[in-house]
């Protein structure tokens, strides 16, 4: 988790994958892939509405290569509260499951890494 908030243009996909599409009638619609087949296509645009295309109908997908979402700039223990909030319900509402990941997480400094463990 970590990784994907510190570089989150690494992996960009699985329903965040940006693009900007184009019809045969002249429309445009710019937002998240939320799947695609070899026949259609379904695009979530900012607005939050979802556009069902068949690509029959479509002349231009333009994907954009990186995340939407920026890295974090934050500090190490911002990232580590991140963290902490994200996984707090993880695991089929047993955030306990997910401690391990937590403590193991290496956006603390060394020393406040000891002070945690002592």
């Amino acid at each position: 988790m970590e990784t994907a908030l510190r570089g989150p243009t690494v992996h960009p996909g699985n329903g965040w994958q940006v693009a900007s599409v184009r019809t045969k009638a002249g429309q445009s619609a710019r937002g998240f892939i939320r799947n695609e087949s070899s026949a259609d296509l379904q695009l979530q645009s900012f607005d939050g509405r979802l556009h069902l295309l068949s690509k029959r109908d479509v002349t231009g997908i333009d994907r954009d290569t990186k995340s939407a979402m920026p890295p974090w700039t934050g500090s190490p223990q911002g990232l580590r509260d991140l963290i902490a909030f994200l996984m707090k319900d993880c695991c089929a509402g047993h955030p306990e499951i997910c401690a391990p990941a937590l403590a193991d997480a290496q956006c603390r400094p060394a020393t406040a890494k000891k002070k945690a463990r002592a």
